[in-house]
C-alpha cells in the first residue's frame, strides 16, 4: 500500500525537489506551506497521513514545533523535523516534541531517506509494542475473571490429631459425595499426584515456622483424573514456642487456568515465529540453578535472526546450550546481573548498554528490556546507537550547567547583580514561573517585598552563609525560603550561583513536633492531676453511693445525694479527658467496623436534633484497628462541635473512603492505606485568626468550653498513628478530615457479652483490699460489706502479700483481692500480684487505678490480673465486677 507523506515547507522549490527525488520510492506527497494548513488538514479534515516532514519554520503563523504539538494532541503520526539549525537548544526542543528525529535541510537525499525509513520503523515498532501490551492486558483480564468466578474450598487442619475439616465443595470438586472421604490430613496427602508429594514436606516446613504458604499441586478425582489446585494456608493458635495448633486455608480449582497457560504457551510459539521477522533482537533464556536454588547459568531456549546477526551465532546451534559457554566473561556485567534480578523477582527491567558482536567492527548501543516469561526470561534488544550519538553531542553542549545541577536538589539560579542568567527546573517548580520566564528576570522579584533589602544586603556583601527569608511565588503566595550562595566563574567573569530551598514542609514538621511536645508536657501534668483527683473523688463518690444504698427511697435527702452523684459523674468525665493526654489514655486497639461505629455514634448524638446527617459510603465493612471508646469520643465531639456551629440546623455531611497516602503527600503521615473520615457542616465556620490554635489544649471560643474537646480529638488520633486536618472559611462551615490507619484483613471483634446475674445471688466472698489511701480503703470496705461480703484492708503490696499468705496458713483464704496499681513510696499492684501468684497460682486479683484504663496497663491479664476497675468507685460499678468475677 502506497504511503502518504505530508511535506510542510514554505520553500516551494525545495519541496518540489524532494517530491521529484522520492517518486522512485512510490511515496505519495501532499505539500502545504504553513503549520496552520498542516493542522487543518490532519486534525480537522482527517486526511490519512502516514508521516509528516515538518519544516521547523514553515512560513508565517505558528512554527513547526507548535504545529507538531497540536497534531500529536489528536493523532499518533511520526513526524521528522527539517531544520537549517543544528544548535543544541533547537535539537533539544525538537526532541521534546517528537522522538522520530530531525534532518538538517542540507544533509542530502541519503540522510533524509534514512531518517524517513527509521521513523517508519520506530512507529511500527511502537504500534507493535502497544498491540502486545493490549493483548497481554486482555489475557490478564480473562484470567482474573476466571479466578474471581472460581469456587473456593475451605479447610481447617488440627495438627495434633490430623483431623481436617473440608467444606462440602471439596467433595463435589473432586467428584465425591459430601462425607464420602475421611476428614483427615492423610486423605489429602493420599490424593496428591505422585509428582507433587514433595508439597507435604514443604508445607510442614512452613507450619514449623508458622509461615503462611501458597502452593500448586494436583489432586486425584474419583474418576481417576487429576485437577490442579492452588492451596493457601495460615497458622493459628501459636503456643509459647511459636508452634501452631491449627492451620486454616483454602483450595482453589485452577485446572482451567493451567489449561489456559498451555494454550498461551502454544500462542507464544506462534509469537516466536513472528519474532524471527523482527529487526529487533529477541532471546529467551531458562535459568539453571544449583542445589541451593542459586542461578549459576542460563540455557538458550530461543533467539531470532536479529540476535544471531549481532553475535555471529547460528540460532539452531545455540538452542539448548549454555550461555556461559559462548560468553564466559559475561558474569558480573550489567547484562548478567539484570538477568539474575528478573529471574529472582519476576519484575521487568529496562536498561541501556554497549555491545560489540563478533561480526561487528564498531561499538553499538542497545536498549535492553528483560521480562519474565513463565520460568524463563525474555530479552528484547533495540539498537539506539544514533540516539546515543545525539545524546553525547547534547551532553557536550550542556557542560556549563554541570555546577548548576550538582550544587543542590533545590532551585538553582546563576545571576549577575541580581539578573538571572541561568536556572534549573527546580527553581521553576518552586516559584511557579517557567524557566523561560525566569531567564532575564530580576531575582529580587522572587523575594517577598519586606525581605528584599535583606537579600540585597547579602548579595552586595558577598555572604556565602545560608540564611532565611520569605519568598513569593508567581501566584502571590508567600513561603519560607532558605538561601545559600557561592561565587563561580561563568563565561569569563565571576557571578553568583544561589540555591533556593522551599522550607514550607520543614516548617510544618517543626510546628507539628512543637504541638506534640506541648501535648506530652501537658499529658504528664494532666495525668498526675487526674489520678490524684480520681482518688479524691473515690472517697466522695463511694460514700455518696453508700448513703444512697442505705437511705429509704422516700427519704428527701436522696434527692440532694443524687444531684451530688451527677456532679461527680461530670467531674469524672473531665478527668477522663485529662487522661487522654497522659499515658493512661493510650488506645486499647481492637478490630472494629469504623463505618458502623461512625453511623451509630452520629445517629445517637443527633437524636432529636435539627441537624440532619447525610452519610456517603457503601454498606460494606470497613475494618480498622482502633480503640472503640476513644473513636466514639472523637466522632461525638466533632458532632457536638457541628451542632454548636450550626444552631439553626441543616445538613451534616459525613463520608468515609479508603485513601492511599503517597510518600511526602502529607508530612505527618508515612505512606500507606488509611481510612479517610470527613465531617462537614454548613455552620458559622472558624475565624482565620483561630485556625492555627483550634487543636491547642485549653483554647476555646465558647463561654462554657474548657478547651479540651478538639485537643482530645487531636491526641487520640495521634495515638492511633493517624492525622486530623481542618478546612474552613468564616461564615461557610468547616470540614474536619481524619486519616486513620486501615486494617486490610479480619473481621470486627465481637464483644463477649456475659450473662447478667444478680450480685445478691453470688456466693459469699472474702475480699482483701489494698490501697495507700485510708479513706478509699474504708469506703471500699463498707461497699463490699453492704453487698453482703467480708472485707479486710492493707495499705501497700508487701502487707498484702503477708496478709494473703497468713490467711491461707490459717485456712481462712481470701476469695478475691482488689489491689491499687500505684503506691507512692511502696510496693504497687504489679509487683504485689506476682508475689501473691507465687503463693497461690489460682489467686483472683483485680487491679484498681485512678488512671483511665488501668493507668496505661492496657493488657492487665498479662500481668496476672483477672479484671480491672477504674476509680472512682460506685455501688453499681462494684456490683458489676463482683458479679463478673464471682460466676
Amino acid at each position: 500500500m502506497q504511503k502518504k507523506i505530508l511535506l510542510v515547507e514554505d520553500d516551494k522549490d525545495f519541496a518540489l525537489s524532494i517530491e521529484l527525488l522520492y517518486r522512485r520510492y512510490s511515496y505519495e506527497f501532499i505539500h502545504v506551506t504553513t503549520g496552520e494548513k498542516a493542522v487543518e488538514l490532519v486534525c480537522h479534515q482527517n486526511e490519512a497521513i502516514n508521516l509528516i516532514l515538518m519544516d521547523i519554520n514553515p512560513g508565517s503563523g505558528i512554527d513547526g514545533l507548535e504545529a507538531a504539538r497540536r497534531i500529536l494532541e489528536s493523532k499518533e503520526i511520526p513526524i521528522v523535523f527539517l531544520s537549517d539549525r543544528d544548535d543544541p537548544e533547537t535539537i533539544d526542543k525538537m526532541e521534546k516534541v517528537t522522538p522520530y528525529g530531525y534532518v538538517p535541510e542540507n544533509s542530502g537525499i541519503n540522510v533524509l531517506d534514512a531518517s524517513i525509513k527509521m521513523a517508519f520503523k520506530l512507529y511500527e515498532s511502537k504500534i507493535r509494542e502497544q498491540e502486545k501490551t493490549e493483548e497481554l492486558k486482555r489475557k490478564e483480564e480473562r484470567l482474573s475473571l476466571a479466578m474471581d468466578s472460581a469456587d473456593h474450598v475451605f479447610w481447617d487442619w488440627d495438627i495434633a490429631t490430623g483431623k481436617t475439616y473440608f467444606s462440602p465443595r471439596y467433595y463435589t470438586m473432586l467428584g465425591y459425595e459430601p462425607g464420602e472421604l475421611p476428614m483427615h490430613f492423610d486423605t489429602w496427602a493420599d490424593l496428591l499426584h505422585p509428582d507433587n508429594k514433595d508439597v507435604i514436606e514443604i508445607i510442614h516446613e512452613h507450619v514449623k515456622k508458622a509461615e503462611p504458604f501458597t502452593r500448586e499441586f494436583r489432586l486425584r478425582c474419583k474418576d481417576g483424573t487429576y485437577k490442579w489446585i492452588r492451596g493457601q494456608g495460615k497458622s493459628y493458635d501459636l503456643d509459647r514456642n511459636g508452634q501452631p495448633a491449627r492451620v486454616v486455608g483454602i483450595h482453589i480449582d485452577i485446572t482451567d487456568r493451567k489449561r489456559a497457560e498451555e494454550e498461551r504457551r502454544q500462542s507464544d510459539e506462534r509469537f516466536l515465529i513472528a519474532q524471527d521477522m523482527s529487526p529487533d533482537g529477541f532471546t529467551i533464556f531458562r535459568p539453571v540453578r544449583n542445589n541451593q536454588n542459586q542461578i549459576i547459568d542460563f540455557i538458550w531456549v530461543y533467539q531470532n535472526a536479529a540476535v544471531a546477526k549481532m553475535n555471529g551465532t547460528d540460532p539452531q546451534e545455540v538452542v539448548g546450550r549454555s550461555f556461559l559457554e559462548f560468553f564466559p566473561g559475561i558474569k558480573g556485567t550489567e547484562f548478567w546481573n539484570n538477568y539474575i534480578k528478573v529471574s529472582e523477582t519476576g519484575q521487568p527491567i529496562t536498561f541501556e548498554d554497549a555491545y560489540v558482536g563478533e561480526t561487528m567492527t564498531t561499538k553499538s548501543w542497545f536498549r535492553i528490556v528483560v521480562v519474565p516469561m513463565g520460568e524463563n526470561i525474555a530479552i528484547l534488544a533495540h539498537e539506539i546507537t544514533e540516539q546515543k550519538k545525539a545524546e553525547y553531542k547534547l551532553k557536550e553542549s550542556e557542560e556549563r550547567f554541570k555546577a548548576l545541577h550538582n550544587a543542590s536538589f533545590g532551585g538553582i539560579t546563576i545571576h549577575d547583580k541580581g539578573k538571572i542568567l541561568e536556572c534549573n527546573k527546580g527553581l521553576a517548580n518552586i516559584t511557579g514561573y517557567s524557566e523561560e520566564e525566569l531567564l532575564g528576570m530580576d531575582g529580587l522579584l522572587l523575594i517577598a517585598e519586606e525581605n528584599r533589602q535583606k537579600v540585597l544586603d547579602n548579595i552586595l556583601s558577598g555572604n556565602e552563609k545560608p540564611y532565611e527569608a520569605m519568598g513569593i511565588r508567581k501566584n502571590g503566595e508567600k513561603y519560607p525560603l532558605r538561601l545559600e550562595a557561592r561565587e563561580i566563574p561563568y563565561k569569563g567573569k565571576l557571578v553568583r550561583v544561589v540555591e533556593f530551598r522551599d522550607m514550607t514542609e520543614l516548617k510544618k514538621t517543626e510546628q507539628e513536633l512543637l504541638k506534640m511536645e506541648k501535648l506530652r508536657s501537658l499529658g504528664n501534668l494532666a495525668g498526675g492531676i487526674a489520678h490524684d483527683f480520681n482518688n479524691l473523688l473515690t472517697g466522695i463518690y463511694g460514700n455518696v453511693s453508700i448513703a444512697l444504698e442505705k437511705l429509704d427511697a422516700a427519704n428527701p435527702v436522696r434527692k440532694y445525694l443524687s444531684i451530688t452523684e451527677e456532679s461527680i459523674k461530670r467531674a469524672t468525665k473531665l478527668t477522663d479527658q485529662l487522661l487522654t493526654f497522659s499515658k493512661g489514655g493510650d488506645p486499647v486497639r481492637t478490630r472494629i467496623d469504623i463505618g458502623k461505629l461512625i453511623k451509630e455514634t452520629v445517629l445517637f448524638d443527633l437524636s432529636g436534633s435539627n441537624l440532619k446527617p447525610r452519610f456517603d459510603w457503601p454498606e460494606t465493612e470497613s475494618i480498622a484497628e482502633a480503640d472503640e471508646g476513644q473513636m466514639e469520643q472523637v466522632i461525638s465531639n466533632l458532632v457536638i462541635n457541628a451542632q454548636q456551629a450550626a444552631p439553626d440546623g441543616g445538613p451534616l455531611y459525613i463520608s468515609l473512603d479508603k485513601y492511599s497516602v503517597t510518600a511526602g503527600e502529607i508530612v505527618e503521615l508515612p505512606p500507606g492505606d488509611y481510612w479517610r473520615i470527613s465531617i462537614r457542616d454548613e455552620g458559622t465556620g472558624i475565624p482565620p485568626e483561630y485556625m492555627d490554635r483550634i487543636f491547642d489544649p485549653y483554647f476555646s471560643t465558647k463561654e462554657t468550653g474548657h478547651g479540651l474537646g478538639l485537643a482530645t480529638i487531636y491526641s487520640i488520633i495521634k495515638r492511633h498513628n493517624g492525622h486530623i486536618t481542618v478546612q474552613s472559611e468564616w461564615g461557610s462551615g468547616a470540614t474536619f478530615t481524619i486519616y486513620l490507619p486501615s486494617s486490610e484483613t479480619g473481621e470486627p471483634e465481637k464483644e463477649e457479652t456475659a450473662e447478667k446475674t444478680d450480685p445478691g445471688e453470688n456466693p459469699f466472698l472474702k475480699v482483701l483490699i489494698m490501697d495507700d489511701e485510708r479513706i478509699i480503703r474504708e469506703t471500699l470496705s463498707e461497699m463490699v460489706s453492704i453487698l453482703g461480703h467480708e472485707a479486710d484492708t492493707v495499705s501497700d503490696g508487701e502487707e498484702a502479700i503477708v496478709r494473703y499468705k497468713q490467711a491461707r496458713e490459717e485456712n481462712k483464704p481470701f476469695d478475691l483481692v482488689i489491689m491499687d496499681l500505684t503506691v507512692p513510696g511502696g510496693m504497687g499492684g504489679i509487683e504485689a500480684v506476682k508475689g501473691i501468684l507465687e503463693i497461690d497460682n489460682r489467686a483472683r486479683v483485680i487491679v484498681s487505678s485512678g488512671y483511665s484504663g488501668g493507668g496505661g496497663l492496657t493488657d492487665y491479664r498479662s500481668s496476672g490480673f483477672i479484671d480491672m476497675i477504674d476509680k472512682p468507685y460506685t455501688m453499681t460499678k462494684l456490683k458489676e465486677i463482683l458479679s463478673r468475677v464471682n460466676r
